[in-house]
């Protein structure tokens, strides 16, 4: 498919009322609207698509609403309805098809090789609009999760080959795909990011794509409910309430991915944006020349983290937002059954909640780090300001645990919309970075809670052994650097010795 004109991603959750222009969707879908006339017939046409009868034609009159000459739905719900002449007529002279949530992975059972793709691929080619929302929008990228099987965070990052990542019709092979409709180029996308607290599940399934496909510059967007983003010419604008999560892989990134085994991943960049923000999809970094004005300067000063080697957090099952700022550390924050599917009194599932709370909290202290720990995991300090992650029981692996990490933050931004996971006091805003750092760290990984250096356990091991051979005596550029980076750290500790 050729680029086209603009490419609307929507994360989820119920549009704004029609002809209020300042709700969140709005300036989203109208997006679509505006790419214009791509048929020559001086009017613009849209198409709903979906797998089932919508309840109420409210898209189909939103869209009216915002200037198309026409707008349909089309339900298409076997692989013959996707072939018939009829659609294809309905589909052919479109400007705008807009893709309702569903089922994604049926969508690509039901519509993959059919006359339903051809003309999406067509309108794609000559310029036109394309957009969904929830799993409509999933399906929409290059590399997208529609094997069929529904999975959460804790599945996947504890058997990183968890059978939940395989393809539903066909066992043995992915359940990503690269085959389907391929309208976002170069990304894998999740929705509901944020009140099914899908970081941590994205992270693992871009694990796996990247083994896949072989390609390390996949950008895997995690979109939160009632935000969303519109890709023209390779960038991506930022509209809605809450964050969307850029994650990508950097030169430090380390991954350890193996079957039946729990995920270790370290050194990933999110970039976790707000409205106002947009982000080059081709550089895989945000515009800093045209800042939001939400967007404030950070400077954070690392080196002041401390721990003991008297720390040990055994973490618990509860059904209330937990975070632990435990004894004999510093800039240390656990959040405490992190992934837990209890539902609390707004009825939220708890994982959405903590991760929107978590961003928050390394906002408000970029110098820390934040910890997502499982029920059956503990942290124990090992000295020298360094953490490992180990199971509770013994004989049994770790639960990975995600670490937010601020390090080289650049920006932060603050939405001004109240967040979907707010419990009801409207204070919760979610919060936003600029190259940030997130950590899977799995059994006997380490990370340095002074430094911010996450280490996989192979790695730690050999480190504290001494197997490794020192040749020759000349300074290395890596050594060079380890020089500066100290001198620096001399400084930022004395900073941080002032600032208390």
């Amino acid at each position: 498919m050729a680029e086209p004109g603009v490419v609307v991603l929507g994360g989820g959750g119920p549009e704004g009322d029609i002809g209020v222009t300042t709700d969140w969707s709005y300036p989203l879908y109208k997006k679509l609207i505006d790419n214009g006339d791509t048929t020559g017939d001086k009017k613009i046409k849209v198409v709903v698509l979906s797998l089932e009868k919508p309840d109420t034609n409210f898209i189909v009159d939103y869209f009216k609403s915002m200037g198309a000459d026409s707008s349909y739905n089309l339900v298409v719900s076997s692989r013959k309805e996707a072939n018939d002449p009829k659609v294809v007529a309905m589909m052919k002279d479109a400007d705008v098809v807009f893709i309702r949530g569903g089922n994604q992975g049926k969508a690509y059972q039901l519509w993959k090789g059919t006359k339903v793709q051809e003309q999406i691929k067509a309108l794609g080619d000559r310029g036109g609009a394309i957009g969904g929302t929830s799993s409509g929008a999933m399906g929409l990228s290059q590399y997208s999760i529609t094997g069929g099987k529904d999975f959460a965070t804790k599945d996947v990052l504890k058997d990183s080959h968890s059978p939940l990542l395989n393809d539903e019709v066909d066992p043995k092979t992915s359940g990503i795909h690269n085959d389907f409709l391929n309208a976002a180029p170069g990304i894998l996308a999740d929705t509901h990011c944020g009140e099914r607290g899908r970081v941590g599940r994205l992270l693992a399934t871009m694990a796996k794509a990247i083994d896949d496909f072989k390609d390390k510059k996949i950008v895997s967007v995690c979109i939160e409910e009632k935000t969303g983003i519109a890709i023209i010419k390779g960038k991506a604008q930022v509209f809605g309430t809450g964050s969307v999560h850029f994650l990508s892989e950097t030169p430090e990134t380390k991954k350890e991915r193996l079957p039946g085994k729990p995920l270790s991943y370290i050194n990933v960049r999110d970039d976790a944006l707000t409205e106002g923000w947009t982000y080059d999809l081709s550089s895989r970094t945000p515009d800093l020349k045209n800042l939001p004005k939400s967007a404030k300067a950070s400077y954070p000063d690392i080196n002041c983290g401390q721990v003991t080697d008297q720390l040990k957090i055994k973490s618990n099952t509860v059904n209330r937002i937990t975070f632990i700022e435990p004894p004999f550390s510093n800039g240390l924050v656990i959040a405490e059954d992190a992934y837990s599917d209890s539902q609390l009194m707004s009825r939220d599932k708890k994982r959405g909640v903590m991760q929107t709370l978590s961003f928050n909290r390394l906002a408000k202290n970029p110098n820390g780090s934040v910890v997502f720990l499982d029920s059956s995991s503990e942290i124990d300090g090992l000295g020298k300001n360094t953490i490992a992650v180990k199971s509770q029981k013994n004989g049994r692996e770790a639960m990975p645990s995600l670490i937010l990490d601020c390090q080289y933050c650049s920006y932060t931004s603050t939405s001004s919309f109240v967040s979907t996971q707010d419990q009801g006091d409207q204070t919760l805003h979610s919060s936003g970075f600029v190259n940030m750092r997130i950590h899977v760290i799995g059994d006997n990984d380490t990370y340095n809670v002074r430094t911010h250096k996450a280490t996989l356990a192979r790695d730690y091991a050999v480190k504290q052994t001494g197997t490794v051979e020192c040749k020759g005596i000349s300074l290395s550029e890596e050594m060079i650097d380890q020089l500066v980076s100290d001198q620096l750290n001399v400084l930022r500790k004395l900073n941080c010795a002032h600032s208390k």
